[in-house]
C-alpha cells in the first residue's frame, strides 16, 4: 500500500514550480495518472529538435550510406560495418556496434568518405566542412538512438581527425591558386540596397515577399522568426506598434522574449512596416492568429526572394551591389549594421543585441531590462527616418481625439464607399485588433 496520498485527479494540484495559494507542493507520486507507451515516449523525444533539423541529420546519413554502398563488393572494411536490413526493404544499413567498434582504427569508412569528400569540394572551391560537421552530428544521434557508445580510443580518434580537416580546410584557403573561399555566408545589405529592394517588391502583384521583407528588416528577424509573428503578440503603444516573439533560435523557452517597437514612416510608405501589415490584412483572407498563415512560409519567401533577385530587370537596378552575395540572412546582417550606425548619436548597441535576440549568455536579460527607449530610436532608425533630420521625431498618421463620432464616420466610410477597407476592418475587429487597426487604417488612408 502506497504511504502517499493520491487526490482523486493528480492533474487539477499544481506541479512544483507552479504558482498556487497552497503552502505546500504535490510530491512527484502524487502527480503521476497512468503508465505511457514507449511509443508515445519516443514521439516526445522527437521534439527535442525541429523537423528540418532531423531530415537534415537524415540526409546525411542517407548520403554517407549510399557512398559506402558503392563499395560494398570492393573493400571487406565497408562489408564489415554494413548489412542488409529484412526490415528495410534488404536496403544496406549501418551496424551500429560494428561501426563504432571501426573508429578505433585509422583506416574506416568515415575518414574514407569525409577526405573523399573534402578533397572533391575543395576542387570546385567549396570547403565542404559543413557537411561533415552535419554528418558528425547525425552519426551521434544514431550511435544514441541505437543504444551504442563509442570507446574512449574512437572517441579520441575522431576528435584528433576533425582537428585535421580542419586544419586542412584552413590549408586550403590560403592557396595561391583557386583557393577556397574562406566563407559562402550571405553579405550584409546596404540600406541603399534594402530601400530599393523595398520599392521593387512594393510594386509586385503580390505583397507576400515586400511585406516579409520589410518586417525581417525592422525586427531584425531570422526568417524562421518573421514567419511566426502572430496578432495576440500586438498592441498599439504611444507612438508605435509593439510585438514579439514566442521563441527564437537560441530562446526556444522564450524567456529573453520583450516587446519590440515598430515605428512608421509617413515619408515612403514603400519602407514603413505600419503600412505593409495594413496592406497586407486588406488583400489576404486570414482567420487565424498568424499573420503569415500556411505551412512552410519561410521556405516560400526564401525561394521567392530568391527568384526575384535573380531576375534581369532586378539585377541591373542592383547592379552596383553585383559583387555582394544576397539572400533572406542579408536583410538581419545589413538591418543590425544599419541600427549600429545610431551609435554615433547614442549608445544602443545593447538594444541592437536585444533586438537581434543574439546569444550572449543571460548578461542581456538580467542587466539590460530597461531597454524601451533606445529600442524606439532604432525602430525610427529601421523604419528609413534620417536621424540627422528633424523628420526623425515625425508621429504616425493618427487621429488627434478618437471619439464616438469619429469612429462612426470610418465605419461610414468603409460601408460605403470601399469593400477592400471593410474587409480589412472586419479581419482587423475579428483578430482582435481594434487598438491597432486606427493606426493601419490610416496609414494607408495617409498614402
Amino acid at each position: 500500500m502506497s504511504i502517499y496520498s493520491v487526490p482523486e485527479d493528480p492533474l487539477d494540484a499544481p506541479a512544483p514550480g507552479e504558482d498556487d495559494d497552497g503552502e505546500d507542493d504535490p510530491s512527484f507520486e502524487e502527480l503521476q495518472t497512468g503508465w505511457l507507451s514507449s511509443e508515445k515516449i519516443d514521439e516526445a523525444l522527437k521534439h527535442a529538435r525541429k523537423e528540418k533539423t532531423q531530415d537534415g541529420y537524415n540526409a546525411a546519413l542517407n548520403r554517407f550510406t549510399a557512398w559506402c554502398a558503392q563499395f560494398y563488393d570492393e573493400h571487406d572494411i565497408v562489408k564489415k560495418v554494413i548489412f542488409e536490413a529484412e526490415e528495410n526493404e534488404h536496403r544496406l544499413t549501418f551496424d551500429a556496434a560494428k561501426l563504432a567498434k571501426s573508429f578505433e582504427e585509422n583506416m574506416n569508412v568515415y575518414f574514407n568518405y569525409t577526405l573523399s569528400y573534402q578533397k572533391r569540394m575543395n576542387s570546385k572551391q567549396k570547403s565542404g566542412l559543413g557537411h561533415i560537421k552535419i554528418l558528425r552530428t547525425a552519426l551521434t544521434d544514431f550511435f544514441m538512438s541505437s543504444g551504442v557508445e563509442l570507446s574512449k580510443i574512437a572517441l579520441a580518434k575522431l576528435g584528433k581527425w576533425q582537428k585535421s580537416r580542419k586544419r586542412d580546410d584552413m590549408t586550403a584557403k590560403m592557396k595561391d591558386i583557386d583557393p577556397v573561399k574562406f566563407s559562402n555566408a550571405r553579405s550584409s545589405l546596404p540600406y541603399g540596397a534594402y530601400e530599393k529592394i523595398a520599392h521593387m517588391l512594393a510594386n509586385e502583384d503580390d505583397p507576400f515577399l515586400w511585406v516579409m521583407f520589410v518586417w525581417q528588416w525592422n525586427m531584425i528577424a531570422r526568417v524562421s522568426n518573421i514567419t511566426t509573428v502572430t496578432f495576440n503578440h500586438m498592441v498599439w503603444s504611444d507612438d508605435h506598434l509593439s510585438t514579439r516573439w514566442s521563441k527564437t533560435k537560441m530562446d526556444q523557452g522564450g524567456k529573453r522574449a520583450f516587446n519590440i517597437a515598430l515605428m512608421a514612416n509617413p515619408y515612403d510608405w514603400k519602407l514603413c512596416p505600419i503600412t505593409a501589415l495594413a496592406v497586407w490584412l486588406s488583400c489576404t483572407s486570414i482567420s487565424g492568429n498568424a499573420v503569415f498563415p500556411g505551412p512552410k512560409q519561410n521556405k516560400r519567401y526564401s525561394e521567392g526572394l530568391k527568384t526575384f533577385l535573380l531576375r534581369a530587370d532586378v539585377k541591373e537596378e542592383l547592379k552596383e551591389y553585383a559583387d555582394l552575395l544576397l539572400g533572406t540572412h542579408s536583410a538581419r546582417k545589413g538591418a543590425t549594421n544599419h541600427a549600429a550606425q545610431a551609435g554615433l548619436c547614442s549608445d544602443v548597441l545593447m538594444a541592437v543585441l536585444l533586438r537581434g535576440q543574439w546569444d550572449i549568455g543571460d548578461t542581456l536579460t538580467r542587466y539590460f531590462k530597461l531597454n524601451g527607449a533606445a529600442d524606439c530610436l532604432i525602430a525610427r532608425l529601421l523604419a528609413g527616418l534620417d536621424i540627422h533630420d528633424i523628420s526623425f521625431g515625425c508621429l504616425p498618421p493618427h487621429f488627434k481625439k478618437l471619439n464616438e463620432r469619429l469612429v462612426e464616420l470610418v465605419y461610414k466610410l468603409l460601408n460605403s464607399k470601399n469593400k477592400l477597407f471593410l474587409l480589412f476592418i472586419s479581419l482587423s475587429l475579428q483578430l482582435l485588433l481594434d487598438d491597432v487597426f486606427f493606426y493601419l487604417f490610416l496609414s494607408l488612408f495617409f498614402f
